[in-house]
């Protein structure tokens, strides 16, 4: 296979005789019964998955019992915690990763293999993600004062929708436009509270250090796109408006289903 599911926070998981589901999620239906009729209520628009169950199977093998009890313990002893799962990326060394908490873990071991010191281990796992993210992150910024273009290309297989803007200085307007996906947002706030103001798309915050500075304006009649700033994969040209000199990032990770 081109991926193996390798750890989950600090545990190691079974790599021997590994079996993982590298499926892609499953999006639950669009389609609503009405009276003698159903229709997709979603119409032309896409429907994103939000959550997957994923389960691995494998071989733990030890050089001595002592050896072998820690390696299924720590994976046990980490039922119901919510972490990161990380899957190797063979075709070019590096690696993805999913939040996910552990729902189960199966083990089945028979006096020969107590005596061979391999113990067979199956773990479910559920994610509310849709998808694998990149390791590293894709940046993209201008400084500048008044309207500019910043461009973002973006791999992976679906699009981002938890993109990370964050503009420095003392600003209190900013706009973000991009026909292209449907974007049209317009940020007023105040320069209250400490240090950039950050507008996380995945979480639907915007701050400037702790002080919440959503406005109710920010999402627009023209905004059309479902989520903040869901980028498309390619480049992606956003158009940036500031009142005052300010440095423009987005920062976004590339998905994978």
């Amino acid at each position: 296979m081109s991926y193996q599911i390798t750890t989950f926070g600090e545990v190691t998981l079974p790599t021997i005789m590994s079996v993982e589901d590298m499926s892609s999620a499953s999006i639950p239906s669009t389609i609503q019964v009405s009276m003698g009729a159903a229709f997709d209520w979603r119409g032309s628009g896409r429907q994103f998955p939000i959550q997957q169950q994923i389960a691995i199977r494998g071989v733990y093998v030890g050089t001595s019992h002592a050896d072998l009890i820690p390696k299924i313990n720590s994976l046990k002893g980490a039922i119901g915690k919510r972490d990161i799962l990380t899957r190797a990326n063979f075709s070019d060394a590096t690696t993805q990763t999913r939040v996910a908490r552990l729902l189960s873990v199966k083990i089945n071991q028979d006096a020969e293999q107590n005596a061979a010191l391999f113990a067979e281990v199956e773990a479910v796992f559920e994610t509310p993600t849709g998808g694998w993210r990149a390791s590293t992150a894709t940046t993209a910024s201008s400084t500048a004062i008044g309207t500019r273009n910043i461009s973002i290309t973006m791999d992976g297989n679906i699009e981002c929708q938890d993109a990370i803007i964050t503009a420095t200085g003392s600003i209190t307007i900013l706009t973000i436009v991009s026909s292209a996906i449907g974007v049209n947002l317009s940020w007023n706030g105040t320069t209250s509270g400490a240090g950039n103001l950050t507008i996380d798309c995945g979480a639907k915050t915007i701050v400037r250090g702790a002080a919440n500075q959503y406005n109710s304006g920010f999402i627009t009649s023209s905004h059309t796109a479902r989520g903040w700033l869901p980028l498309a994969i390619g480049t992606n040209t956003i158009t940036v408006t500031t009142t005052l000199t300010s440095t423009v990032t987005i920062t976004a990770f590339a998905v994978t289903a």
